[in-house]
């Protein structure tokens, strides 16, 4: 611990690193954990997000609270680095639990990277709730976010998300980048086959 405050950042990075597979080996668990989140509650911190990281793979359910608090910064100068720490610290914590974390980050966020990982993270989940919030983020995205969604949803190969690629593709709704990148999907056999065998389907989509 009297390595985490190092003028190097190297070394406190290894500190923060040897502390938590220390603490996930069991040894002084509680302890490390306390250190790790008051590093991370810490605003002059300049690991503070590598220490909300380190401190979700210790414990996710403890960190949850904390990541709301990141993805609550109200400070201008700090937002983008605690949208950023929020949204990797949540691949740790891949679960119904996580989603209104997801989805606050999805309302307040416009950054291609963070938003990518939030659709990736929402396929993951892949309950009910978070496949309906990523088809009608998919729905209102346009350009690069479509196809990162896109991309997200297409790797699931159950009967709901198939029908709903092919038909949004039917209807026109994405865009030419986005059908391109989902010829390299799983879906891919199936949602083009369905399409070349639909007689409805113009020339042009």
């Amino acid at each position: 611990t009297t390595y985490l405050d190092h003028s190097e950042r190297l070394v406190a990075a290894e500190a923060l690193d040897t502390l938590t597979y220390i603490a996930r080996d069991g040894v002084e668990r509680e302890a490390i954990l306390a250190t790790l989140k008051e590093k991370a509650m810490e605003p002059s911190y300049a690991l503070r997000g590598k220490a909300l990281y380190m401190a979700t793979m210790v414990d996710p359910d403890e960190m949850l609270p904390i990541i709301g608090d990141y993805i609550n910064d109200s400070q201008e100068k700090t937002q983008a680095e605690s949208y950023d720490a929020a949204v990797r610290a949540l691949t740790i914590q891949i679960g119904p639990q996580s989603l209104p974390y997801v989805d606050a980050l999805l309302e307040k966020n416009q950054d291609s990277g963070v938003r990518r990982t939030c659709f990736e993270i929402l396929a993951k989940i892949d309950s009910p709730q978070a496949l309906t919030t990523l088809q009608a983020q998919i729905l209102a995205a346009k350009d690069q976010d479509q196809t990162a969604g896109v991309a997200a949803l297409a790797r699931l190969e159950n009967p709901e998300v198939i029908d709903f690629l092919t038909n949004s593709i039917q209807a026109g709704k994405f865009h030419q980048e986005t059908i391109d990148r989902m010829a390299y999907s799983p879906t891919a056999p199936e949602v083009f086959g369905r399409l070349l065998k639909n007689e409805t389907l113009s020339d042009t989509r």
